[in-house]
Formats: C-alpha cells, structure tokens, sequence
C-alpha cells in the first residue's frame, strides 16, 4: 500500500488474506463455519471495489490516496568527477528517464565547476532534502561497499532507495530487471532500511516471537536460561528488540550502519567456527545491512535456537 498505488500490490494482499481466512476456516469445527461462497465472494467484491475506488481517485488525481502518479523518481549520484559524468549520461539516455538532479563528490575536497555539482558527502543529507531526491546511485568505483553503509546509515529518508553503478569493466550480477538501459547497469541494495523490509523484518519478529513462545516448554530445556528467553521473547513481541541484529564489534560501533533495534541473535551465529575476528564480523554485519532477506533472518534464527537465553 505504498503510495503510488499500484494495482497488483492492492490485489495480492487481498488474495493473501483471503487464502489465510481460508486456511483457519478449515481449522474450524463444521458448527462454526460459514459458506465458503460467502468468503470468495467478498474477496471478489474486495478486489474489483478496490481497483476501481483507486482507479477512480487517479482519474480525479487525488494524490494525496494514491500518490502522485506524474512525478518521476529525482536521482543523485556520489562519485567522482570522471566516474560520476559517466553514470549521469547513462542515466540521462535510459528508457526510464529519470529526474536526475546531480551529482555528490565522494572527495570532500573536490569542487567541480560541473552545473550538476550539488556539494560533498557531509552536505548529503541536506541535498536529499531539499532536492527531494527518491534514489541514490553511488558509484562503487569510487566508494568501497562500507563506505556505503556508513553514509546510507548517517541518512534519515527511510523512503529513498539505493543503486551501485559499477565500473565498465565489471559483469554485473543481481540488477533487479533488465527492461531499461538504466537496470542493466544499476545493481540495487536490499538494504535493511526500506520500509519494506523494515515491515517485513518486524513481521518476521512478531511471527517467531509467538511461535518460539509456544515452543517455550521444549526450548526451556536448550536456551541456557529460561527466564532470560522468556523476556527476550517478549521484548521481541513488544517492538524492544529484535530477533536479529548486528554482531557486536567493538572496532565499528554500529552508528556505521543503518539503524535497527538490538537483536538476540547475529550474522555470527550461523558460523560453527568461533574464531570469528573483529574483521569479519564488520563484514558480517555489512552484508546483512546491505542484502537484508526473510532467509537470512530464519537461517540465523534456527540456527541460534540453543542461544536464545544470551544476555
């Protein structure tokens, strides 16, 4: 239901809630059931009352429901001056054809006289803000992939969305579509602060936490300390924490990385090896930030079960 509305999405959620309505229908006893006609009619009414109450405000452009429609997304791209030139023009003649509004030197000492300069990295979050700016391409050819982090970390809009435009010569593997000249050149960050996945991260934590509650009388017997699993699971519940978070690393404290709530588990406890250095579990944590999944979330979550207990 992010705005702009689309269609498919408001759809698909409906189809979602009608087949889980279904699967606890089934779960009923027969005295307690209604008409599974009933159900798949009103699913139907849902969806085509749906689409055509969205249709109908994008007719009469009401924006503020669906969102504005016309408005294209305003990009901004960090790199340097000669890697930077390189991707405004691949931007500027994609099919897409996207709002660029400039460029940010990754040098705090460069000063371009390019019309496009906006400003250095420390002025990034006040050019995001005032150019209204949706996504950002950073050039990894001239910031390496923590460098990334930190500064998508430092940034407050969790509704922008991130690229890396890699050098020429690299193959690219993981663009999330290749219908535009810009995709085919744009690999784009699941990163951890999308609203989307923050949802669904928070979904994640609500599931488990009630799941594992359940579970609680056999997991007693594995976690270590059960008073402290039960008030990890229920600060969980609660939105205090987290079932994930970042490994502790005492050389990169975790203002580097995007903002989440502490977690009970980390990236490191799906490793069996525990010489873990300071090193890798930075590079842990910046592979989590950076390719956030529902996967990665359950992998840790069952393979740290006997460690739910942990202080």
């Amino acid at each position: 239901y992010d705005k702009p509305i689309r269609y498919l999405r408001s759809v698909s959620g409906i189809i979602l809630g009608t087949l889980l309505i279904l699967i606890i229908y089934a779960l009923l006893p027969e005295s307690w059931r209604s008409s599974r006609a009933l159900i798949l009619i009103g699913a139907a009414w849902a969806s085509v009352s749906t689409v055509f109450l969205r249709f109908i405000f994008k007719l009469m452009r009401v924006n503020a429901i669906v969102g504005d429609q016309s408005r294209g997304k305003n990009l901004l791209v960090i790199g340097n001056e000669i890697e930077a030139g390189r991707v405004l023009d691949l931007l500027n003649g994609s099919e897409s054809n996207p709002n660029v509004k400039g460029w940010v030197s990754s040098d705090p000492l460069e000063n371009s006289p390019l019309p496009a300069h906006l400003g250095s990295l420390s002025q990034l979050n006040e050019i995001s803000r005032v150019h209204k700016i949706d996504e950002i391409v950073f050039c990894i050819k001239d910031l390496p992939i923590s460098e990334i982090i930190t500064n998508m970390a430092t940034l407050e809009d969790r509704k922008l969305t991130y690229k890396i435009a890699p050098p020429e010569s690299m193959y690219l593997i993981g663009s999330s579509t290749i219908s535009t000249s810009q995709d085919r050149y744009m690999i784009e960050l699941s990163d951890i602060t999308k609203q989307e996945n923050q949802r669904i991260k928070r979904l994640v934590d609500l599931m488990v936490s009630i799941g594992l509650l359940f579970l609680s009388p056999i997991l007693i017997f594995i976690s270590g300390n059960p008073l402290r699993l039960f008030t990890n699971l229920f600060s969980v519940f609660f939105g205090i924490k987290s079932m994930v978070g970042y490994a502790p690393h005492t050389e990169s404290p975790e203002s580097n990385y995007p903002k989440i709530k502490p977690g009970i588990l980390n990236p490191s406890d799906v490793l069996k090896n525990s010489s873990i250095t300071q090193e890798d579990l930075h590079d842990l944590n910046l592979h989590y930030a950076k390719d956030y999944s529902i996967a990665k979330d359950l992998l840790i979550i069952s393979r740290g079960l006997t460690k739910l207990g942990r202080d």
